[in-house]
């Protein structure tokens, strides 16, 4: 008769226990919702055409989706500045080898920032081709924009760029 109550014991945590490891599991697993769709929308939506220009190397459209006052900072490369950061842009624009960039589906994470605008959180890949040669990846990579709406406007004030 012990034995059977210290085995039902036994299965009782065994199942509860396993219980609680798939619910911790399943929460990992749970897409997050935006916090406002309209928000999330219009952040994709600047994602897109900042980075259709950008693939389109169209240096003059990707300039006006930058504050003067931008700060880059890279997990390698250091913190760069406006002029720093717009010298780099002709420099990935106009050179023979093509970049690309990419946002990873799913990826994506906007939060709203109360009296200033947006953050966006995703991960990227970059793709480059050289003249007569395959496309190729670069590396996937996670990122951090911080948008600010002034005047109707949206620019990206602050970039982090990691994991590289």
């Amino acid at each position: 008769m012990k034995f059977t109550k210290t085995f039902i014991l036994f299965i009782s945590i065994l199942l509860l226990a396993s219980a609680c490891i798939g619910d911790k599991e399943m929460k990992t697993l749970e897409k997050k919702a935006p916090v406002s769709l309209a928000l999330f929308n219009e952040i994709l939506e600047l994602d897109t055409k900042l980075f259709d220009a950008f693939n389109a190397r169209d240096l003059e459209s990707v300039d006006q989706f930058f504050s003067k006052d931008l700060e880059f900072y890279h997990d390698q490369e250091g913190l760069l500045k406006y002029e720093q950061n717009m010298t780099v842009m002709k420099s990935l624009l106009s050179g023979e080898t093509k970049v690309t960039r990419k946002l990873i589906e799913g990826s994506l994470e906007v939060y709203p920032i109360n009296n200033y605008g947006a953050i966006q959180i995703g991960k990227h890949a970059f793709y480059n081709q050289n003249p007569g040669e395959a496309i190729q990846l670069m590396g996937k990579y996670k990122f951090t924009h911080v948008w600010q709406k002034k005047d109707g406007q949206w620019q990206i004030t602050r970039i982090l760029s990691y994991d590289h």
